[in-house]
């Protein structure tokens, strides 16, 4: 049996000790006598169980109404699949409507249906048939609205709900799933259109994610301010006890452990998850994850493993897939014969061997370098001569028993689903595929997935006939599926670089397969203009594609080229925010690169008058993954925009100037790497110049 991802139902269910905080939510709720609308603020990260405790909320609400008549009427809305505010408002009223004419089958209740779909009309999304129409007087349904018959609709719905003995309950899970427009029109919609009386709302998110996303969408105004003005009732969402996750944890362990106790080392496990393990295991959605895995793998491997450390290389395997792999690929590198003998390398060998291994950590998602070197050092004991964490020879004799991962007979029957792996579930790539038409609802389904999953996608997508699901899709693609997957990773692309860490050649070698795949020019130009017009601030996907199409000779029209160039140009000149684009350095190298050379310049001088967007432009100059780990990139890089002795004079200024201290640690930081790639470029070219 495989565990669901789904929210438990009833206080029947809990296993973590919610039902104190879901009744606290429900008497709240039960209590506000008030006929002004209330709004409560459910705060809680993913996977602490929001909409859980909801249902249980729900469930004791209903318990405490004894009266069938005056039970609250609960509703609840889903704003995912609704990204222009007119459907978002159309729907939910539609919805309202809906759920008041089949609830109770009161002619009130049913007077108060009619005017939420009369409403509803109101906000209907507009055809352009209807358009038309109205154009010529002959719609009646857009001409007879206005906003005096929504006014007294709402009177009217108003005084209707006063006296109705029903509270109203209306809940809005998963808020932080949407973009920064959607939040808004959310709380726009629960603030101003439908603050009616006697009704609660509940509407639940990730508080983090959503004032981070606000703040970007209105532009220099507080999230939390604009948060704070809709919310009047926080609860925030305890945090799981660690010792509960853990029994939790430990129960289905030994559950599936049953028939193989004796090999099971608890005092090992102890030691592995109290290190760093733990760290994955923060709510009952991880460990669902992870033990779906285990359940797989740990019966192909049952009888030939080390149990404790396959336990630990499978929760890599899971909350770790970038290391998982790398360990995977690099037997060499983690196992040797006799696992406490030193390896025998000379000293380049095992300095190229720990330069390597250091490589490899960096990529780690969840765990901190000190965390993943501790687990890999128990795992593997060659790593504490790369890192310096082993544990003490007594514990590792003690618990290092055969078969051990570290010992290279053993290693490969660790990794036996591996050769059966797929990172992400054919039922995932399926709905992405049948998604690829819309763009809302394919960028709906993408941001559902992991970052390995997205990655794993965009591998299949570049290379389709190497898989059976996607070798069936490219052998019946129509011009609609290439022009949905081109327009729909053009206005992604930046996001998918930015956030969410993915290569951006990768991105680019996608959208360009399937250009090329097009068969006329014509259409080639047509769907590449429409993706680029399309999007607003993936630039940089933008600038790159182009610049390839030329390069790659994809376009070689003339004229398609001269009008590719001058939407890429046009695209730049009037982006609002282009100094403080996330890949600024990037834009202006391939704008460069398409023949704009005196435009680079002028933009690269009018950057370098301003100290914060100099920092911010020479920021750029470190890779996505660099820019968190600290490694700066080749100083080549800087000089296709500038010398670098002019980057070296402006960083010398900008260190010596009195507003200098007032930078936050990020910004000095950029200044002391920029100037180190400078100096070991101007090092090496001096040595160069010496042997020659």
């Amino acid at each position: 049996m495989f565990f669901t991802d789904k929210p438990i139902k009833s206080f029947e269910e809990d296993t973590l000790g919610r039902s104190d905080f879901a009744r606290s939510l429900a008497k709240s709720i039960i209590r506000h006598e008030l006929q002004d609308s209330l709004v409560i603020g459910l705060y809680g990260n993913w996977g602490f169980g929001k909409t859980s405790i909801i249902n249980m909320a729900l469930e004791h609400i209903n318990s405490l109404s004894k009266d069938d008549g005056q039970k609250p009427i609960i509703i609840k809305f889903n704003p995912w699949n609704f990204s222009e505010q007119n459907q978002l408002i159309y729907q939910f009223f539609k919805h309202l409507s809906y759920v008041f004419s089949n609830t109770n089958h009161s002619p009130e209740l049913k007077n108060i249906a009619d005017k939420l779909q009369t409403i509803a009309k109101i906000f209907q999304p507009v055809s352009l048939t209807q358009i038309l129409n109205y154009v010529q007087k002959s719609d009646p349904v857009i001409s007879e609205y206005n906003q005096d018959t929504l006014d007294y609709l709402r009177k009217e719905i108003d005084d209707a709900l006063k006296i109705l003995q029903n509270k109203i309950v209306i809940v809005i899970d998963d808020i932080d799933r949407l973009n920064g427009t959607e939040i808004k029109q959310v709380f726009q919609l629960v603030k101003s259109l439908a603050d009616f009386p006697n009704t609660v709302y509940i509407l639940s998110f990730n508080k983090d994610v959503v004032l981070r996303t606000l703040e970007e969408t209105l532009k220099g105004c507080s999230g939390a301010d604009y948060i704070e003005d809709i919310i009047q009732v926080p609860f925030v969402v305890p945090t799981i006890p660690e010792s509960k996750i853990y029994k939790l944890l430990h129960y289905e362990i030994e559950e599936l452990l049953k028939d193989e106790k004796e090999r099971f080392i608890e005092d090992y496990w102890k030691i592995l998850h109290n290190c760093g393990l733990k760290v994955f295991f923060k709510d009952i959605r991880n460990i669902n994850r992870y033990m779906n895995v285990l359940k797989f793998d740990f019966e192909l491997a049952k009888s030939e493993i080390s149990i404790v450390e396959f336990l630990a290389i499978t929760a890599i395997q899971v909350f770790e897939p970038y290391i998982y792999d790398e360990i995977k690929n690099n037997k060499e590198l983690f196992c040797y014969g006799k696992i406490l003998n030193k390896p025998a390398n000379t000293e380049a060998l095992e300095k190229l061997t720990r330069n390597n291994f250091n490589k490899i950590i960096q990529k780690r998602e969840k765990l901190s370098e000190e965390e993943l070197k501790y687990i890999l050092s128990w795992l593997f004991p060659k790593i504490d001569y790369l890192c310096g964490n082993s544990p003490s020879e007594a514990d590792l004799m003690r618990f290092k028993i055969d078969p051990s991962i570290s010992d290279p007979g053993n290693f490969d029957t660790y990794f036996k689903s591996a050769i059966l792996e797929t990172k992400i579930s054919s039922k995932k790539i399926n709905r992405l595929i049948s998604s690829i038409k819309d763009f809302q609802s394919f960028k709906e389904e993408l941001f559902k997935l992991e970052n390995y999953e997205i990655d794993d996608f965009l591998t299949r997508l570049v290379n389709p006939e190497k898989f059976s699901l996607f070798s069936k899709f490219i052998n019946n693609i129509t011009i609609e599926d290439k022009k949905g997957i081109i327009i729909g990773l053009t206005n992604l692309g930046d996001k998918l670089y930015n956030d969410q860490f993915i290569d951006i050649n990768k991105i680019n070698n996608i959208i360009l397969y399937y250009i090329n795949i097009i068969e006329s020019p014509d259409d080639r130009l047509s769907i590449l203009k429409q993706a680029i017009n399309s999007t607003k601030d993936n630039i940089y996907i933008s600038s790159l594609i182009i610049y390839n199409c030329v390069l790659n000779r994809i376009i070689i029209n003339q004229e398609h080229i001269y009008e590719l160039r001058e939407l890429i140009k046009t695209k730049i000149e009037t982006y609002e925010r282009l100094y403080r684009h996330e890949n600024i350095a990037l834009i202006l190298a391939n704008y460069k690169k398409l023949g704009y050379r005196g435009q680079v310049n002028y933009y690269v001088e009018k950057i370098k008058q301003n100290d914060e967007n100099f920092i911010h432009f020479l920021s750029t100059f470190l890779t996505t993954g660099e820019r968190l780990k600290g490694v700066a990139i080749r100083a080549d890089s800087i000089r296709i925009l500038l010398p670098l002795a002019d980057v070296s004079t402006r960083l010398k200024e900008i260190s010596t100037n009195i507003s200098f201290d007032k930078f936050d640690e990020h910004k000095k930081y950029v200044i002391s790497k920029i100037s180190t790639a400078i100096k070991s470029a101007r090092l090496a070219k001096l040595e160069k110049t010496e042997l020659q």
